[in-house]
């Protein structure tokens, strides 16, 4: 397996200007980062507005915490994997 497992990713929506920015956060297992970005926009259908970054990868370990396999996303719980 590689080094890296999967991404923990921040799905940005809304303009602040209009005091309506919403960010949520996702976890997608994918060794890549676009094809994380692109599992996330794909399994929630997100908006061509909506602004996917990554923040940080996360470890076989936490993706499974989640209940993820590979190739799989979700919402991001942190609660989930500090348990």
């Amino acid at each position: 397996m590689s080094d890296i497992d999967g991404w923990l990713l921040q799905v940005t929506s809304g303009d602040p200007r209009d005091g309506e920015q919403q960010v949520d956060m996702y976890a997608a297992w994918e060794t890549s980062e676009d094809a994380a970005a692109a599992l996330v926009t794909k399994t929630f259908a997100l908006a061509e507005d909506q602004l996917v970054a990554v923040v940080d990868t996360l470890p076989a370990e936490a993706l499974t915490k989640l209940g993820l396999s590979p190739g799989q996303a979700c919402p991001f719980v942190e609660e989930a994997i500090s348990e």
